[in-house]
């Protein structure tokens, strides 16, 4: 009987073992999944600020250009005011040359608009896309490492 008990303990203790081995193993192997997962989410948070930075300075771009628009825009209306009032007063060289200046702001003004515009639309298309890139590449990346770990632990089960 002792000699049974004996053996039945020595079996007990071997089998006790292996599962702390087992357990140690898989803990090590998750805890370093979760390492280098957790070094991928930094860097897609380093990258993710980066370009949050980028957008904020097309952003600062596109107002700075609004900006100097409104300013082309009151200077376009004086000169303009100016205009229509030499015409009233005289028609003159100096006339002609300002309606001349006018014309030739106009052409800029328009010019800057359009750019303006097509400056906002690839801002706003930009945002979107980081938006959504960065969002479905974050859950991508989540759900990968998720499924690695898992066929990870199941491999390692099997085992």
């Amino acid at each position: 009987m002792t000699e049974l008990t004996k053996k039945l303990s020595m079996k007990k203790t071997f089998f006790v073992t292996q599962l702390e081995s087992f357990f140690s193993t898989i803990s090590t192997e998750f805890q370093e999944k979760i390492n280098t997962l957790e070094l991928e989410n930094k860097l897609l948070k380093e990258q993710n600020e980066k370009l949050n930075y980028d957008v904020k300075n097309l952003v600062e771009i596109k107002n700075s250009l609004l900006k100097e628009i409104e300013e082309s825009k009151q200077d376009k209306k004086l000169l303009k005011n100016e205009v229509e009032n030499l015409k009233l007063i005289s028609n003159d060289e100096r006339n002609l040359e300002l309606i001349r200046e006018n014309n030739k702001l106009k052409k800029e003004s328009s010019s800057l608009i359009e750019e303006i515009e097509t400056l906002k639309q690839k801002i706003n298309n930009l945002q979107t896309f980081l938006q959504k890139g960065a969002g479905a590449y974050s859950n991508t990346l989540f759900e990968q490492k998720k499924e690695e770990v898992i066929k990870e632990i199941t491999k390692n089960i099997s085992k």
